[in-house]
């Protein structure tokens, strides 16, 4: 990592930024976030107003009596994640004394929006204040009441930040405050203090007229930008060959800059920046882009850059895409141009869920599979982003994630929790308490639970998912046979057999009717599932991390096993290859009625019951002619005591005997009662019900 300036630098390089005395000035302030890479948006937004050609064309489609043949504006940008942590914006800001000071932020950052404008207020009164990004763009008029902005500019600002700039310098900031009626693509406070949202802004201005925001990186403050190196490829930078998106992802803020409509930058244009980044040293590009599938030149993009690879070998490059929405063939030409990685928003593996997180029905994780699949046959690393914390996502649901993990493990992953970010539709669901209940209330981004998990329970599921994430790619990157075994043995069986037994739990709590909270709900389970749950929570102790350091530092010598995931390990106590090929399955294709009495069994009986279950729908699936299977415990106390009393002390050895000897004929007939290891049942054909019943009959 790069190492900042001494302290004495930061003087002299603030000052080489200052304006020239007359001369109006724009300074583009971006709040510390926790990456020091380049900000293209903010930077096409410099390159914009720093470029006299496009200021023209800007002045000429302009509803203002406006001209551009004035002094051009001193643009600079201040991006405070690469300033020093000792650098005083106040004192700069006095000293830069800009006409207009111009602001992006997401709803992550937007308090320090305010405290920025805030003390512009102060330190710089004269200047007109603007407020960009997602938030501004989701919530104007709440952003301008909370705020000492006057401005927020909504959707993409490029054009929107020319016209206001050429507006002030041509009318004085309080002459402009009045005329803003006839600026598109903002909100703003009138001179009675009130909220005006103008229509949206119809972009008239091509994407390859904007200066490629490499351009614009000697008008940044700081420029102590990390690219960064992966694998000694070289330097890594990033790139988009289009704007907006024609999906509506539940999580996604960005329809509210873009309003779903797509843009693109034609091939040549593309290929040219690509052609500038090597100059500059780039060894590996990043295509940011969700609908790299939907570009109207994409198979023109993919012959340039493979015909550019032809001169220069050395290039790679990568994309972050929907995988869903690639074709195998697409995937074919991507690799054939050198494509060296891959992340997908996966989000989450279970399909039912993905689809409504993505609204969209036709989603299908069979197809992201032979994408992944095709694309690791041709030496491409592929990674996931996951997320936690969807309305809907059950610990079911996480298993049947950490199952695709374990069959299909990437190279890469990362395993987050869901923000509630402004313009979402989960906040609007949050707002209107749809399956989202807020436990914080009081912030931009509050925390939240759901009607199926708690909070801590949101958070220990991230945690476990990161931990199965690790040592997944431990295991992929060792070459030692033995060490891999170990990992996938010992430290992941351990992992989720957590996410099993809470599955299990899970299962049984919410087949409880009523309206009770999560909360409530897990209050009420007995003793053996509480100290399950509260137990997962100790992933994250001194132990875990000394885990962590032994795999980190010591793993070519004698591996212990990790004690702090033996109870773990040991609950379940069945050979990893069944849990993986057949428990994870069957958990994640049932649904329980009337069981959650069950709870307070112990917890072998518990695992016995599951066990029998398994083996029952397993050996019996095809007579049963279900995919998913319904199970019902009839009579709560008396199928409780049943249960109880024929599961007890019982042991996997006899369940497997028991399979071997069962006579299947019939079970599948709807009303067929039966035996099996000593529990009564009856199926259900026509809602593809199991029942548990109270008591055995004569059969």
């Amino acid at each position: 990592m790069k190492t900042h300036a001494s302290a004495k630098v930061y003087p002299q390089r603030c000052e080489a930024h200052l304006p020239p005395t007359g001369q109006p000035s724009l300074l583009l302030i971006a709040p510390r976030f926790h990456r020091r890479h380049r900000l293209n948006n903010v930077s096409y937004l410099a390159g914009t107003v720093n470029s006299p050609q496009l200021m023209q064309r800007i002045a000429g489609n302009s509803a203002l009596a406006l001209s551009a043949t004035g002094p051009q504006y001193h643009v600079r940008v201040l991006d405070l994640t690469l300033a020093p942590h000792n650098f005083n914006l106040q004192h700069f800001l006095k000293r830069f004394s800009p006409t207009i000071i111009g602001v992006t932020s997401t709803t992550a950052t937007i308090e320090q929006a305010i405290a920025i404008a805030r003390m512009a207020k102060d330190a710089a009164p004269g200047a007109l204040r603007i407020i960009g990004g997602y938030h501004a763009s989701a919530l104007p008029k709440l952003t301008l009441l909370s705020s000492s902005f006057h401005i927020a500019a909504i959707g993409y600002g490029e054009e929107t930040l020319g016209e206001l700039a050429l507006a002030a310098n041509h009318y004085g900031r309080q002459a402009l405050l009045r005329e803003l009626a006839k600026v598109s693509g903002i909100a703003y406070k009138d001179e009675r203090g009130q909220i005006v949202i103008n229509p949206y802004r119809d972009y008239q201005i091509e994407l390859d007229a904007y200066p490629f925001p490499h351009s614009v990186d000697p008008l940044f403050v700081f420029d102590d930008f990390e690219y960064g190196e992966q694998e000694g490829l070289g330097k890594l930078d990033s790139i988009t060959a289009a704007r907006g998106c024609p999906y509506s992802c539940r999580y996604c803020a960005g329809e509210v800059v873009h309003q779903r409509r797509l843009r693109f930058r034609s091939a040549e244009n593309v290929l040219a920046e690509i052609s500038e980044q090597y100059d500059r040293g780039v060894r590996l590009l990043m295509f940011e882009e969700e609908t790299f599938a939907l570009h109207r030149e994409v198979h023109e993009i993919l012959a340039g850059i493979k015909a550019f690879r032809v001169q220069h070998p050395d290039f790679r490059w990568a994309v972050e895409t929907r995988g869903d929405k690639l074709s195998l063939e697409l995937v074919d030409e991507m690799v054939a141009a050198g494509l060296k990685q891959m992340a997908f928003g996966l989000e989450s593996a279970d399909e039912a869920l993905a689809r409504t997180v993505k609204h969209d029905p036709h989603l299908q994780m069979s197809h992201i599979t032979a994408v992944v699949e095709k694309a690791e046959a041709a030496g491409v690393s592929v990674a996931f982003n996951l997320l936690v914390g969807f309305p809907g996502q059950t610990w079911q649901s996480i298993l049947r994630t950490i199952s695709y993990l374990l069959q299909h493990a990437p190279d890469r992953a990362v395993a987050g929790d869901l923000h509630l970010y402004a313009g979402t539709t989960y906040a609007q669901q949050a707002q209107q308490g749809e399956g989202i209940t807020i436990t914080k209330p009081h912030a931009w981004l509050p925390e939240f639970e759901t009607a199926e998990l708690t909070r801590a329970e949101i958070i220990r599921a991230i945690n476990l998912m990161e931990l199965v994430i690790y040592y997944i790619r431990w295991s992929k990157k060792s070459d030692d046979p033995e060490f891999k075994e170990l990992i996938l043995n010992n430290a992941v069986v351990a992992i989720v057999d957590t996410i099993r037994i809470a599955t299990i739990y899970d299962l049984l709590i919410r087949s409880k009717p009523g309206a009770e909270t999560r909360a409530n709900r897990l209050r009420l389970v007995g003793k053996s599932a509480d100290r399950i749950f509260q137990q997962l929570e100790q992933l994250r102790t001194k132990e875990t991390l000394t885990a962590f350091g032994v795999l980190g530092t010591e793993h070519n010598q004698t591996f212990k096993l990790f004690e702090c995931f033996d109870q773990f390990r040991e609950a379940l106590f069945i050979d990893n290859s069944i849990k993986i090929n057949y428990l994870d399955h069957f958990l994640s294709q049932i649904n329980f009625e009337n069981a959650f009495e069950l709870t307070g069994l112990p917890w072998p009986i518990i695992r016995m019951l599951f066990l029998t279950l398994n083996s029952l729908w397993f050996h019996y699936r095809d007579e049963l002619n279900t995919t998913v299977l319904n199970i019902r415990i009839e009579d709560g106390n008396q199928g409780y005591r049943t249960i109880k009393t024929q599961l007890a002390d019982k042991k996997v050895a006899a369940l497997n005997a028991a399979s071997e000897s069962f006579d299947s004929d019939h079970i599948a007939e709807d009303g067929a009662e039966f035996e099996f290891f000593g529990l009564p049942f009856r199926f259900e054909a026509a809602t593809q019900t199991l029942v548990v019943r109270a008591s055995p009959s004569s059969l």
